[in-house]
């Protein structure tokens, strides 16, 4: 498990109780599963414009918390955080009508334009620029569709996504191992192997990819105490003090996330229900988000 199971048996700060899970399993609801490609905007698109759009979503999806007031109002409902990127990645492409090269060459004074609402920016913007410029770089090479679609494995794509772009490469060093996460670069695969046919006959499956390590399925486990946080770490998330990104107490929560997604999905098997890490993911972080009655941790991550 990429020595999360290592983080785990090591921890000092955040531990497991395990009987807790079984509460929680009759709560997830199997067929609750969503995703942005869903929604009628993607209906005629080809899929490599689908394909563009994915990188660019995946690219500044990342640490929200820092401002909650880039939000945008429709038919009385509030969208913020994921939902409000999706809608200016949408809005940015339809102005730039898909053309890479015009994509990838917007002035971050542009880019401050396109990704502004009512005079406010989102949350680290300058670093999300970063971002979205090093992925298109990356994606508008001429052989870059002929490499990714030259691509067998789950675990190919992951690598060849996180050695290729930084910025999606997430890992952490604990006790002398090196902890892969990949939050990013496995929300970006799990978004490929459902928009693209050719991808998705390519690599079968997504059955070697862990979970996603963020904010909301920590926070949502500790609320149903299934995880235990140290006396020392709890003060620090009740007092909402910032966790500095690659400290053990940031590892050691990730790690432990990604540890209980695994022992739901194997105790669902058990079931006879059978889900990928990464459709469960998405389940949990569904469920994760309704009545939130806890804190999450805050580390500033251009990782998750």
């Amino acid at each position: 498990m990429d020595n999360i199971d290592f983080v785990v048996e090591n921890s000092k700060d955040v531990t497991i109780n395990e009987k807790n899970i079984d509460i929680i399993l009759e709560d997830i609801n199997v067929n609750d599963f969503s995703h942005w490609s869903f929604f009628s905007f993607f209906d005629g698109i080809d899929e490599r414009k689908k394909i563009i759009f994915a990188f660019i979503l995946e690219s500044m999806n990342f640490c929200f918390w820092l401002n909650y007031d880039w939000n945008c109002i429709e038919d009385s409902v509030v969208y913020s955080g994921t939902e409000m990127l999706y809608k200016k990645v949408k809005d940015l492409v339809i102005k730039y009508k898909f053309d890479i090269e015009k994509l990838c060459n917007i002035s971050i004074e542009d880019f401050y334009k396109s990704m502004g609402e009512n005079g406010i920016l989102p949350p680290m913007v300058d670093e999300r620029y970063n971002s979205y410029k090093e992925t298109l770089k990356v994606i508008s090479k001429n052989d870059f569709f002929d490499k990714l679609y030259n691509i067998y494995s789950d675990i190919e794509l992951e690598k060849f996504i996180s050695d290729n772009i930084v910025s999606f490469c997430d890992k952490s060093y604990y006790l002398g191992r090196t902890i892969v996460f990949n939050k990013r670069c496995r929300l970006l695969i799990n978004d490929l192997f459902l928009i693209s046919d050719n991808i998705r006959k390519n690599i079968k499956n997504l059955n070697n990819l862990k979970g996603c390590a963020d904010y909301s399925l920590p926070r949502y486990f500790r609320e149903q105490k299934i995880l235990k946080y140290s006396k020392r770490l709890n003060k620090i998330i009740e007092d909402e003090e910032k966790i500095p990104h690659g400290s053990t107490y940031e590892i050691e929560i990730r790690a432990s996330t990604l540890y209980v997604i695994e022992i739901i999905r194997k105790k669902l098997s058990h079931r006879g229900i059978k889900l990928n890490s990464l459709e469960l993911d998405n389940i949990l972080w569904k469920l994760s988000r309704i009545n939130k009655t806890s804190k999450p941790h805050h580390t500033i991550s251009i990782y998750y």
